[in-house]
């Protein structure tokens, strides 16, 4: 196997994490954020 170039090359994509204070975080969601603010 080798890399390829994708061309036209794939687009960036934001994340948002948006969540209430206070409110209940499900492991899933906490693992998710960790993962993202770690990028």
């Amino acid at each position: 196997m080798r890399p390829l170039a994708l061309q036209p090359a794939l687009p960036q994509r934001t994340v948002a994490l948006l969540s209430r204070k206070g409110a209940y975080r499900s492991a899933a969601s906490e693992a998710f954020r960790a993962l993202v603010s770690v990028q």
